[in-house]
């Protein structure tokens, strides 16, 4: 059926987003990652200066760094969340997507392997 090969279309365009929003997450956890470490190299260094109390300067840029970061990475871990939930697929049984196209060296999810729907 046309209408069924179209659901199933808006399925996978929303799995597709949903990856790659979470690809552009993880970028940017790791962007904000690398930023942070080089502020608290950069601090480091000027607290075994002469004039330690510059060590202030980086560890004030880096605190609303450190918030966005953790802000962030608890947005990744809910969107897992949601993941593994929605995997399940309502209590029907059935695998998700992502476990039905897993390759044979790849875990399923939690709930598709413990439901023994794979």
């Amino acid at each position: 059926r046309l209408e069924q090969g179209d659901l199933q279309l808006q399925i996978r365009a929303g799995e597709s987003d949903r990856l790659l929003r979470r690809l552009a997450l993880s970028q940017q956890l790791s962007g904000q990652a690398v930023l942070l470490g080089a502020l608290a190299i950069a601090a480091a260094v000027l607290a075994a200066g002469a004039r330690p109390a510059l060590a202030l300067l980086p560890g004030l840029g880096a605190l609303p760094v450190a918030l966005g970061w953790l802000r962030l990475s608890g947005r990744i871990a809910r969107d897992l969340r949601l993941d593994r939930l929605s995997c399940f697929n309502g209590g029907r049984g059935d695998p998700c997507l992502p476990c039905r196209r897993r390759s044979p060296g790849r875990p399923a999810h939690l709930q598709c392997a413990t439901a023994g729907c794979i």
